[in-house]
């Protein structure tokens, strides 16, 4: 048995006159979109077996609870076969009966269960990958926007100055240490400039992630860009974590081997 074909994805219509989506965008929304196709098969299939799995439960329960009355009564009754004793007697065999059919069903319904969440897992790796793709991309043109935008403001504009000022401070910081000193071999030199380079880099990434710190939370900042919002990490439901089969045709193959 396979999954069901019928599916429904919901999907973002581009508006009139937008612009057309970047591919990397378009691999993203077409692969989150098929996993969330493959996890909608995979939550009714879930459920289906829950459903009759619960089903079951409820009838086997039912069965001894009326198993045991119908005993108690024909005690009470000094072994009188009364109607109200044979219609429950007759309920025992009925509930077992309900009860052995959903666990059939619930059994039936196994193989093709493994096998769809074979289908979300590989479905969910391909979006991961699609997503970290445009997210890493994102992420660059959205820096690179707002860094661009300093140039139109004198702050910016002077903060650009400097920089050539804090280079040259970050080098002279690391050539005073007594193993930086610029003689030896040509690979302690390119050592000496990898170290330079990091250091002014360290100096950049430090003082951006303290200004974060300062930033008053009161304040009104801009909304982070529209793509990365859309590129949030969909989480995973309860079904697939606790998920612990296989996780592949492979596997799936060997654990049939194993119990067949």
């Amino acid at each position: 048995m396979t999954a069901a074909n019928a599916r429904t994805t919901t999907k973002a219509t581009p508006q009139e006159g937008a612009a057309p989506m970047a591919s990397h965008m378009t691999r993203h929304e077409q692969t989150r979109n098929e996993y969330l196709s493959q996890r909608e098969t995979l939550t009714d299939l879930q459920q289906r077996v829950e459903r009759f799995s619960k089903g079951a439960a409820a009838a086997r329960e039912e069965a001894d609870s009326n198993d045991r009355r119908w005993r108690d009564l024909l005690r009470e009754s000094n072994g009188e076969l009364t109607k109200e004793i044979r219609q429950i007697k007759r309920s025992v065999s009925e509930s077992r009966e309900t009860a052995e059919e959903l666990e059939s069903m619930s059994g039936e319904l196994q193989a093709p269960l493994i096998e769809q969440h074979i289908a979300v897992i590989d479905a969910r790796r391909k979006y991961e990958v699609a997503r970290q793709q445009a997210w890493g991309l994102e992420v660059e043109q959205a820096f690179e926007k707002a860094t661009a935008a300093l140039l139109d403001l004198p702050e910016g504009r002077h903060l650009l100055s400097l920089l050539p000022e804090v280079k040259r401070k970050t080098d002279h910081d690391v050539m005073s240490e007594p193993n930086h000193q610029n003689d030896g071999p040509a690979d302690h030199r390119a050592r000496i400039d990898e170290e330079l380079a990091k250091r002014f880099q360290q100096k950049l990434a430090e003082r951006l992630m303290g200004l974060t710190r300062r930033i008053d939370p009161e304040q009104e900042t801009p909304a982070a860009p529209e793509s990365l919002t859309v590129l949030r990490v969909v989480p995973l439901l309860a079904c697939e974590q606790q998920y612990s089969g296989p996780k592949n045709s492979l596997q799936q193959r060997a654990l049939h081997q194993q119990t067949h």
